[in-house]
């Protein structure tokens, strides 16, 4: 290695040691500190401890820790090389010049930026990939981190509320579900939504369960529990239809208002004591014929031996 080499090399070395250098601050003693008077008002120096000069406009700006100083209010420092904003640990130096942002108020989630010589205020572009994630209250949407939720806010043009995590599932019956789904609990007639790790629950039911027809898997046809029939005209949550009671009753023959009790079978009237058109049923604890019209037959009916108890 000759000596032109080897000088560039220590060259080198100084400049990667000095950008890696983290910034030393020892105790911060107040009365230390410089007084001063300044155009510009005070800033905090590179270790936070004492006020120095805040830096005029045209006057040498940041660097490594904002060595050569920190611009006052309404100036930022801007690099001739780049024309961007210098931060506080930028290696960059640059001079103090009107912020065109200093007075632009920006929607929440965009930021202020200088475009070919005018402040716009824009969505952030890049966000880092920490995982921090954020779980959004109404739908569930899970971001990496609260800048990609700020980001589709900006986006969308919308506000978002969330929790701070990742969205929480629910479970029931051994199921597990995920933000958003919901279930129906026949028992207490419920519509459950699950809700970051919870089920909130309404009641759809008054007066009585609000019970969803099936579809039959053997004939596929829309069944309902015995007594209900389907009304295909009322949709819930995607089913073909809601249960309702039967209008017309079915006959249940030979049911007396009174239970008696039969030489063949218990509280059930021979058949052979009756035409046909007199098969008795209950309905609303009367007895009615099977066509409906009262029982108003003059023949007496035989006596049946009542049950002991």
């Amino acid at each position: 290695m000759n000596l032109h080499s080897f000088q560039l090399y220590l060259a080198l070395l100084t400049v990667v040691i000095s950008t890696v250098t983290p910034l030393s601050c020892g105790p911060c003693n107040l009365d230390k500190c410089v007084k001063a008077v300044c155009k510009a008002g005070f800033v905090k120096d590179a270790c936070g401890c004492c006020s120095v000069c805040a830096k005029t406009e045209g006057q040498k700006c940041g660097g490594l820790w904002n060595y050569y100083g920190i611009c006052g209010a309404g100036l930022r420092c801007i690099s001739s090389s780049d024309n961007s904003h210098q931060s506080s640990n930028h290696f960059k130096s640059g001079y103090c010049e009107p912020d065109l942002c200093a007075n632009i108020q920006c929607k929440e989630g965009t930021s202020c930026v200088v475009v070919d010589g005018q402040p716009t205020c824009k969505c952030p572009r890049h966000c880092k990939n920490t995982k921090e994630p954020i779980c959004e209250v109404k739908t569930g949407k899970e971001f990496i981190n609260e800048c990609f939720l700020r980001k589709y806010e900006c986006k969308t043009g919308q506000s978002l509320t969330f929790y701070t995590g990742a969205c929480r599932k629910c479970f029931h019956n051994g199921i597990m579900y995920k933000y958003g789904e919901t279930i129906y609990k026949k028992r207490g007639c419920q519509f459950c939504s699950c809700r970051h790790g919870s089920w909130e629950c309404d009641s759809k039911c008054k007066d009585e369960e609000i019970i969803p027809c099936k579809v039959s898997m053997i004939f596929y046809e829309l069944v309902c529990p015995s007594g209900l029939i389907c009304q295909k005209d009322v949709t819930m949550d995607g089913k073909p239809g809601i249960c309702v009671p039967s209008k017309k009753p079915k006959p249940t023959e030979f049911f007396t208002e009174h239970t008696t009790k039969s030489p063949e079978l218990p509280g059930i009237m021979n058949r052979e004591h009756l035409s046909p058109r007199s098969w008795l049923y209950f309905t609303s604890g009367h007895r009615r014929r099977y066509d409906g019209k009262p029982l108003h037959s003059r023949r007496r009916l035989p006596e049946v031996e009542s049950s002991k108890h």
